[in-house]
């Protein structure tokens, strides 16, 4: 999954600033705290490395299709945005979305790791993330359905949006930094920061039971799978 091509599919601000000829600087580690809306900062795992391999076979797919900070317009706040794709294959998947909730998936929490270049390592780190249901990357919330659940399946996937909160980036580094390559500006895949997305709940877990797929758990891995994976 070459990282630039996703980068690509998301209006991103680089932090930019010219050359760096010394390269990343070690990421320092600090201390887990909690995130607001939920979830915690896994500091204390900031400067290492251990990338989760993608998932391969199975009849659920969990597929990056973007990720990036950004700001639409000068006055908003900058968000760091992943969009991903969850598909089933063998029989529908359900993940409830009480009425009202717009998109909400309350029992499927999102974990997002970004890596940095030439073995920084993880350069932010958060769990319990918030997962919704979108319509298009950067889009609104999709209305949750009548039925109580997105119905997944063989013709139908969903699109969800996880935020990475600012306070989930490592210490001395920024919101911007994960979009910056080192050294900047390169569209060598190899100077970019990477990034894991984990989406996990019980209806997953139920799901793979049923299908006698149960080796997986009751999580979706999404992680780079190109030579970009290769220096942590």
């Amino acid at each position: 999954m070459p990282v630039a091509g996703l980068l690509g599919l998301l209006l991103y601000v680089d932090g930019g600033g010219g050359d760096d000829p010394s390269g990343p600087a070690p990421v320092r580690a600090g201390a887990d705290a909690a995130l607001p809306g939920g979830g915690k900062a896994r500091l204390s795992r900031c400067g290492k490395g251990g990338m989760v391999r993608e998932e391969a076979g199975g009849s659920l797919r969990l597929t990056v299709r973007s990720y990036g900070y950004h700001k639409l317009k000068a006055k908003d706040r900058g968000r760091f945005i992943v969009n991903a794709t969850v598909a089933a294959e063998d029989e529908p998947l359900l993940l409830k979305s009480p009425k009202g909730s717009a998109g909400r998936i309350p029992e499927l929490r999102g974990a997002v790791e970004v890596f940095g270049p030439h073995g920084q390592g993880r350069i932010a780190t958060g769990e319990g993330l918030r997962v919704t249901a979108v319509g298009d990357v950067l889009g609104k919330p999709l209305k949750s359905p009548a039925s109580g659940a997105f119905r997944i399946h063989r013709d139908r996937d969903v699109l969800v949006e996880v935020e990475l909160p600012a306070r989930a980036v490592c210490p001395g580094l920024t919101i911007e930094d994960l979009n910056t390559s080192k050294p900047s500006p390169s569209n060598d895949a190899l100077d970019h920061p990477v990034l894991t997305l984990i989406l996990s709940g019980p209806e997953i877990g139920a799901y793979r039971q049923r299908t006698a797929e149960d080796r997986y758990g009751d999580r979706l891995v999404a992680a780079p799978n190109s030579p970009a994976d290769t220096h942590v």
